[in-house]
């Protein structure tokens, strides 16, 4: 039987996933966060589509990443105001001003298998990218429809399994009853 001080030990383990799952999610959440707010709005080739298969050691598991490669226009340093364009027939002068459309980037974005499942290479998508960072870009889709349903649940589990533990450990007893022994193995 379970003393207080084991369903105690319980709850803490469930206040430790939960704030690792919160540490992720607020980590995932501010990077949308800046897209969102700081973004800038191109639209981009898909050149490549792919996935690879990222293996990890700590769970032994792997995991498909899917990705496509983006080519675009870094239009964050461009002045919107082009130089006037000059006719003057009599004199025989034409003066065209100058475009400025931007630095030519390249990224490689990773995207959901839904996105991946619906998007051709030559497709043209609507991404974001940071001033700071041009060359990573994310799909403005995703960007815009984040949603971490999966972590949300995983954190109502862990606040469910606080929840129990704490009730557990308000009917345990304090010690073990007398005459109940734990098994000692040599």
């Amino acid at each position: 039987m379970a003393t207080r001080n084991d369903w105690l030990g319980f709850s803490v383990v469930s206040i430790v996933f939960a704030g690792l799952l919160l540490g992720i999610l607020a980590i995932q959440q501010g990077e949308i966060r800046a897209y969102r707010n700081r973004g800038v709005e191109t639209e981009a080739s898909v050149t490549f589509k792919g996935t690879r298969t990222e293996y990890s050691s700590s769970t032994d598991t792997s995991s498909t990443i899917h990705y496509i490669n983006l080519t675009y226009f870094d239009k964050s340093n461009v002045d919107e105001e082009a130089s006037e364009t000059t006719v003057d027939i009599l004199e025989g002068e034409f003066e065209f001003g100058e475009i400025n459309i931007g630095e030519f980037q390249r990224a490689e974005a990773e995207i959901t298998k839904a996105s991946y499942d619906a998007i051709e290479v030559g497709d043209d998508v609507s991404v974001l990218y940071l001033p700071n960072s041009p060359d990573e870009a994310k799909l403005t889709d995703e960007v815009l429809n984040f949603r971490p349903t999966f972590l949300y649940g995983l954190i109502g589990l862990c606040g469910v399994g606080l929840l129990y533990t704490l009730i557990r450990a308000i009917g345990a007893p304090v010690k073990k009853p007398k005459g109940e022994f734990e098994e000692v193995y040599p």
